[in-house]
């Protein structure tokens, strides 16, 4: 069953079944995730009970983004610097969301620290992607 795992197609039982999926929508919906907690962060709406979270913090007086993934701090973000103060993953889906995560703040920065209040998803409509 490893081989199947690898790709993307996962065991519904112990029956032997086998249902497909597609890696690709599980993995934007994840990234759709992980974007929705750090919008949520910046718009200043309590965080979802998700795998993803992302909560205020303060290190060494100043502000930051501390980034969950389940209960594990994988991000500490400076939001005066904006950089990366402390960083942390263990399993590949760590690593993945960490990965992607500073480069969404990296990316989105100008529309995070600034407040314009328009979502990924209506900057791709508009954008045409």
């Amino acid at each position: 069953m490893l081989g199947a795992s690898l790709l993307g197609v996962k065991s519904t039982g112990g029956k032997g079944q086998i249902e497909g999926t597609c890696a690709g929508c599980s993995a934007v919906k994840k990234l759709q995730q992980l974007h929705e907690a750090i919008d949520r962060f910046f718009k200043g709406f309590e965080p979802r009970k998700r795998k993803w979270k992302a909560l205020p913090g303060r290190y060494l007086s100043q502000p930051v983004l501390s980034l969950y993934h389940y209960q594990h701090l994988v991000l500490v973000w400076d939001l005066e610097d904006w950089m990366p103060l402390y960083t942390w993953w263990q399993t590949q889906t760590d690593k993945r969301g960490l990965d992607a995560a500073i480069s969404y703040l990296q990316q989105e920065e100008e529309r995070l620290r600034h407040g314009e209040r328009v979502s990924h998803q209506q900057e791709c409509a508009l954008d045409g992607r």
